[in-house]
């Protein structure tokens, strides 16, 4: 009944769980949480029979917990306002108190949900302020700012951690047909599966019975290397998921062969086995922040792409196609498309949102939105022509011949010190980890000119001036020494963001003396004062600083001069 009433009435829904025995509303309540209606459970203390109610609240997905006169208070305030999102709309369009919330989320959960689509963010907020009665977005603001378990709330709110065993079905039979040839390619190697946004694992676990009964039918054995890494933001969704317990009803949807074979059913809660849940890895990532995986023959990315606007979109598309392997295999939802990476996959066939990645494409770094390297702008999202604009700046002959002039050697770089551009020959300052993960940043550098340039981007940015590093012990070919110059570009800068250019100078030294080591010791302690100044200046961009800030902040201002005036002792 609640999921016929989310299909037919959308954001208008409401589901209240009253007391009783079993699972019963369970799945339901996150049918209407998924379309944006509202959830209620009776408490537990009010409750003859708690385990419907308690089962219900498990999920996440439940708004309120009330006991019965409570909930008539609340439905009547609930029912006597309109669902009208046009003041909110207006409202969110204010950067200061938005960002405000955004900040706040931020600080609290680490995930940034700036680009998330407005209209999903504004809708999230607004079931919030009607399920806690707000009438004035600014008074939630501030509720948050003094209860930061509504702000738990809202992360998972606006997390949207749902799912369901074989979701389109017809989807999961197209996957099937396609695993069932390329199984066949995967010899004595793992099988690889990555499913981001897997919420509470049924995605991942229905995978997993796919794969196994593939197995079984070409006679392969059970004990073939599986490996299936479920990763989310959600931290509870993820515990549920490693239990592999689900309520009795998410039977419904689970064919009864294989509810039999990997199933068992006690007290009304439906637990997978532990040969399946063994082979299902479940971690906490971040799909558009963290490294993402590799060699992975199987990518399944379903219904979380679709709350994200274009730009982020891409950026994580990037990430999905880094990840996979020659060929491998791409599973979408109904409603998602691979947008500007289709020159790099190819429909596996009509009607199925799975993609292959292709053999036979060279990937033009130029056309390939880069991890990091997004085309997300830092701060307000620019207009589409100004954005084209900035980046054909970027590409002319002319920014080139400039840039080079003042860096012969050197990169054009992001505030998130994301390499956009390389001048020259930069080999001999570089080193290559596996902690870059195929991600190009100012990273590649050698460790002391990569801590060089985290404090002087920031710096240079922040002041709109160009800084200068220190000179560093580097050995090459016709120098020994070198230094780092980060200039600011007060360029528009189209879809990159704010962005510098960091030139490399060298230098030949003969010799080393007692003033030399004096003044590197000297440069060792500003290096990390100049650290603490840009971490400092993060902090106060992040969350509009604070007296302890300024006054710490004061203080190592007081400390750098001090050393700056002892380096320039020393070098007299």
């Amino acid at each position: 009944m609640f999921t016929s009433i989310a299909e037919t009435y959308g954001e208008r829904s409401m589901g209240i769980v009253l007391s009783g025995t079993g699972s019963d509303g369970s799945y339901g309540v996150q049918a209407i949480r998924e379309v944006g209606g509202i959830t209620i459970a009776q408490d537990l203390e009010s409750s003859k029979y708690d385990t419907m109610p308690a089962s219900a609240v498990e999920t996440g997905c439940v708004d309120l917990v009330l006991s019965p006169r409570q909930m008539g208070e609340q439905l009547s305030n609930i029912l006597s306002r309109p669902r009208d999102f046009t003041a909110l709309q207006a409202i969110l369009e204010q950067p200061t108190e938005y960002d405000d919330l955004f900040h706040q989320l931020q600080a609290r959960t680490k995930v940034n949900f700036r680009h998330y689509k407005e209209n999903t963010v504004s809708r999230r907020i607004q079931r919030r302020l009607i399920a806690l009665g707000f009438e004035e977005y600014a008074r939630y603001v501030e509720f948050c700012r003094d209860n930061p378990e509504e702000l738990d709330a809202l992360y998972r709110d606006l997390l949207i951690s749902v799912t369901r065993f074989y979701r389109d079905p017809e989807q999961f039979d197209a996957l099937e047909a396609e695993l069932a040839d390329y199984v066949e390619g995967v010899k004595d190697r793992p099988f690889r599966i990555w499913v981001p946004g897997c919420a509470t694992g049924e995605e991942a676990y229905s995978i997993a019975f796919m794969l196994n009964d593939l197995m079984d039918r070409r006679g392969m054995p059970r004990d073939r290397a599986v490996q299936i890494f479920a990763t989310d933001l959600d931290d509870s969704a993820l515990t549920r998921g490693r239990n592999g317990a689900y309520p009795a009803a998410a039977s419904s949807g689970i064919p009864d062969a294989v509810q039999q074979k990997y199933f068992t059913l006690s007290d009304d809660v439906l637990r997978v086995k532990p040969e399946i849940r063994n082979q299902v890895l479940f971690s906490r990532h971040n799909v558009f922040q963290d490294p993402p995986f590799s060699d992975i023959d199987l990518v399944s990315f379903r219904n979380t792409m679709i709350y994200f606007d274009t730009p982020l979109q891409e950026k994580v598309m990037s990430r999905l196609l880094y990840a996979l392997r020659p060929g491998g295999i791409l599973f979408l939802g109904a409603s998602e498309s691979i947008g500007a990476m289709e020159p790099y996959f190819h429909r596996v066939r009509d009607g199925a949102r799975l993609f292959r990645k292709r053999l036979d494409t060279t990937f033009d770094h130029k056309a390939l939105v880069r991890f990091g390297n997004s085309k997300i702008t830092d701060g307000v999202r620019q207009r589409p022509d100004k954005a084209r604009a900035g980046s054909d700046v970027l590409e002319t002959d002319t920014f080139k011949a400039l840039a080079e002039s003042v860096a012969p050697q050197g990169v054009l770089v992001n505030v998130h010190k994301d390499i956009i551009r390389i001048f020259g020959d930069i080999s001999p300052f570089t080193r290559v980890t596996d902690d870059l993960r195929g991600r190009l940043n100012t990273m590649v550098l050698k460790a002391e000119l990569a801590a060089d340039a985290s404090s002087l981007i920031p710096l240079c940015l922040k002041h709109g001036r160009p800084r200068d590093g220190l000179w560093r012990d580097v050995k090459g070919p016709d120098f020994n020494r070198v230094r780092l110059r980060a200039y600011p570009l007060n360029i528009d800068p189209g879809n990159h963001g704010r962005l510098a250019l960091l030139s490399i100078d060298t230098t030949m030294v003969d010799g080393s003396t007692e003033l030399d080591r004096g003044s590197e010791e000297a440069s060792s302690y500003l290096t990390h004062v100049e650290n603490e100044l840009a971490d400092l200046a993060r902090g106060a961009s992040d969350h509009h600083g604070g007296v302890a800030d300024l006054e710490r902040g004061t203080a190592i201002h007081q400390r750098g001069a001090a050393v700056h005036q002892r380096r320039a002792s020393v070098h007299e």
